[in-house]
């Protein structure tokens, strides 16, 4: 018994989730789906992004579905009318709200509602 005791002890001293060298990044608050709309191309594609993500951080990971991402001017739609986006702040900051739990709870699917942010092609000269 004193050798379990003693084990027991040593485990709970190196937990691994305890220790910082093992920690790769922190879990985010609020994980939704965005539906990017290329509009030069009519392109739709949807991922994930954090809550806690700004458009530009956003913008960083959809070059992995189109490499000239910084080419394009993103906006949204606000009181009917599209708006360019302030690329340093993230979709709450803009008004961009989850509301995917409201329609989960009266039984729409997620993939029939989403926000949408659409990109718009700047002729930049951005080849490579």
């Amino acid at each position: 018994m004193v050798v379990y005791c003693d084990l027991l002890i040593r485990v709970k001293e190196s937990l691994r989730w305890k220790d910082t060298r093992y920690i790769i990044g922190s879990i985010s608050r609020n994980v939704r789906k965005l539906r990017v709309v290329n509009t030069l191309t009519q392109q739709s594609d949807v991922f994930e992004v954090c809550g806690e993500e700004t458009i530009k951080e956003i913008q960083a990971r959809y070059t992995e579905y189109n490499a000239h991402a910084q080419s394009y001017t993103w906006k949204y739609l606000k009181d009917h009318t599209f708006v360019q986006i302030e690329m340093s702040r993230t979709l709450e900051q803009l008004g961009i709200v989850d509301e995917s739990r409201v329609f989960e709870h009266v039984g729409i699917n997620e993939d029939h509602y989403m926000p949408i942010v659409h990109i718009y092609f700047n002729d930049d000269l951005t080849y490579d």
